[in-house]
Order: structure tokens, then C-alpha cells, then sequence
């Protein structure tokens, strides 16, 4: 949290002031950052793949830079970079499209109970993206993206895959949920 702080902070703080010190404070922050993500800080490794996805005050954008720190977050098990590098491999952003390997991303995120990445990997199951088509796992996912916290979004995605599936099926992804749940419940 308090890197994260920091970095919403020092770019404020040189775009108020074009003192020396405002910029040297800046080139400070972005060193601790990268120091910090260099010793294994997943966080600040996520936080320097964000940084890299675009231009500011701090750096340029560096698509190779940025899939580097977020792969490295999401190798550190950081479930937010996990779904970044997800959808970079959805959209090919700054490296080659696969959906295998957004699926595979999307997987390590939804079973560390991230409710977009939950979303995501029900719509890959629905679509047949990069895993073959499967309604009751997509069923799965959005109904536990929807316990989550992702309500409005996977609600309508149930109702939309619902239409498509025998009440056995919802049945199925539904208790299939429901041991999912308990057992992740049971982890906390």
C-alpha cells in the first residue's frame, strides 16, 4: 500500500513544482521502487510494470520493461499482475496473443479468489479461449465472481450462460462452486 501511495504521490509533487529537489525526490522514489522490486517485492515489481505501460513523469513507456515486472509479480503469486499479464496475452499488448497463456494467468488469479479474474476465466471457458468450451465451469466462475464481489457484471453473464445449459448443468456449476467456496473458505 505505501508504494503505491508513493507513486500516486511524487508525480503530483513534481508536476506542482519544477524545483530540482521535486525531480531529485522523484528519481528517489522510482530508485527505491526498483530496488525494492529487484529484491523480490512483488508489489513494487507490479507497480513498475504499471509504471512502464505508459508515459509519465517518471518513465517512458516500455512495453518490454512493463510485461518484465508484471511477469515477475505474477510469478511472485501477485494476483493483480496475474490478470494484467492475462489480458496483455488476451489483446497481444506488448507481447504475441495467446489465450492459452491468459487462461493460464487468469487460472493462478481466480483461485486466489481475484473476482475479475474469475470473470475473466468464466468468459475464456464460455468462449472457448484458450481452454475448450465449458458452460458449467464458466457457470462456476461467474457465479463465484459474483459472490466475490463482482455482482452487476457477472450477474448478466450467468443469465447469458444460463440460457445455453440444462438445469442439471446449472446444478453441476453451481455445486461445483459451492465446494470451491468451502474449500478456499476453510484456507482463510
Amino acid at each position: 500500500m505505501q508504494c503505491r501511495l508513493a507513486l500516486l504521490i511524487v508525480p503530483v509533487l513534481l508536476m506542482l513544482t519544477e524545483e530540482p529537489a521535486a525531480a531529485q525526490k522523484v528519481d528517489e522514489g522510482l530508485a527505491t521502487l526498483i530496488e525494492r522490486a529487484e529484491a523480490g517485492d512483488a508489489e513494487a515489481q507490479y507497480n513498475l510494470g504499471a509504471l512502464y505501460s505508459s508515459d509519465g513523469p517518471t518513465v517512458q513507456k516500455n512495453d518490454i520493461k512493463a510485461v518484465k515486472w508484471y511477469r515477475m509479480s505474477a510469478e511472485n503469486g501477485y494476483a493483480e499482475a496475474q490478470v494484467v499479464l492475462g489480458l496483455r496475452y488476451a489483446q497481444g499488448d506488448g507481447i504475441p496473443k495467446n489465450f492459452a497463456k491468459a487462461f493460464m494467468w487468469y487460472g493462478r488469479a481466480a483461485e486466489q479468489g481475484h473476482a475479475h479474474a474469475q470473470l475473466l476465466l468464466a468468459g475464456a471457458y464460455g468462449l472457448g479461449e484458450g481452454v475448450p468450451k465449458n458452460r458449467v465451469e464458466a457457470y462456476k466462475w461467474a457465479a463465484l465472481s459474483k459472490a466475490m464481489g463482482n455482482p452487476p457484471t457477472a450477474e448478466l453473464f450467468l443469465i447469458k450462460i444460463a440460457r445455453m445449459m440444462t438445469t442439471e448443468q446449472i446444478a453441476e456449476a453451481q455445486e461445483l462452486a459451492d465446494e470451491w467456496w468451502e474449500a478456499h473458505k476453510r484456507k482463510e
